[in-house]
């Protein structure tokens, strides 16, 4: 209302009042059609119920716009909530560059194999697709891919943003799988080790990856006896794949095709 911007805008302005954004909830994240927290109305005020999390500059916010569910009309709205109102608590977080640590056990095993085969095809058909065909093009050579009016920025971006999509529900898996996160699981090695799965199984198709993935996991394991020799076995078949096997041991099957037809196609000439 004008007469709230009037008594908290100039101020706010001036640095003297702190403000709040209070979206984020504890079960739901930022997702506001799953907002749970409720506003009912009582006279010309309202009453707030639920809770929130990771609202920076939570405890020391002045005003909070907190974010709730009208309880008459379903509808979603912002409420400006003064710190010192009666019911309001903020605890702080501490810790939080150690890492999330009890985080609920909900993933089992076949959400993990439904999330890789519904990916997985998903992909396959966008492999035919125009979008798959420019991805095609702008691997193999992004210049002569541009002579063709394929816009390179566009469609890079559009990578990105699939994968970023695909990497954060697999981090939500790994966490309900592992009841932790912290930040050095996704430090500079662990890309490393994402490439290598690529690169070993093979870049050109969707199996590829996953091939690589159920290897190179797999591998300690069966290495177990020759745990002081895993990496160096690891470093081995990099290679390996590196210098006969360039497009991955995905490849294998189409190159022992490729040289039947040859061998075929020598006799018939013979």
């Amino acid at each position: 209302s004008e007469e709230q911007k009037q008594r908290w805008l100039p101020a706010m302005a001036r640095m003297d009042l702190l403000g709040a954004f209070a979206l984020t909830e504890p079960e739901h994240g930022s997702d506001s059609i799953a907002l749970e927290t409720t506003a009912e109305p009582d006279g010309d005020s309202w009453i707030l119920t639920g809770r929130k999390r990771w609202i920076g500059l939570g405890t020391h916010a002045d005003l909070i716009v907190t974010w709730a569910r009208d309880t008459t009309s379903g509808q979603v709205g912002a409420f400006v909530v003064e710190r010192g109102t009666p019911g309001y608590q903020a605890t702080p977080i501490t810790g939080k560059g150690q890492g999330l640590n009890g985080i609920p056990p909900k993933t089992e095993l076949w959400h993990i194999f439904v999330s890789c085969v519904v990916v997985a095809y998903v992909l396959w058909r966008v492999q035919g697709s125009t979008v798959g065909r420019a991805w095609a093009a702008i691997r193999e050579d992004e210049s002569a891919a541009a002579s063709q009016g394929i816009a390179i920025r566009r469609y890079k971006l559009g990578a990105f943003v699939a994968g970023a999509l695909i990497a954060a529900w697999a981090g939500g898996l790994s966490a309900h799988v592992t009841f932790s996160i912290d930040p050095n699981d996704f430090a500079f090695s662990k890309a490393v080790q994402i490439l290598v799965f690529a690169v070993v199984g093979g870049l050109p198709n969707v199996a590829g990856p996953i091939l690589g993935a159920a290897l190179l996991t797999a591998l300690p394991e069966i290495l177990r006896p020759l745990k002081d020799y895993r990496d160096i076995f690891q470093g081995a078949i990099l290679l390996f794949v590196i210098i006969f096997l360039p497009r991955g041991l995905v490849t294998v099957a189409q190159l022992r095709r490729t040289r039947r037809l040859q061998k075929i196609g020598a006799a018939d000439v013979a």
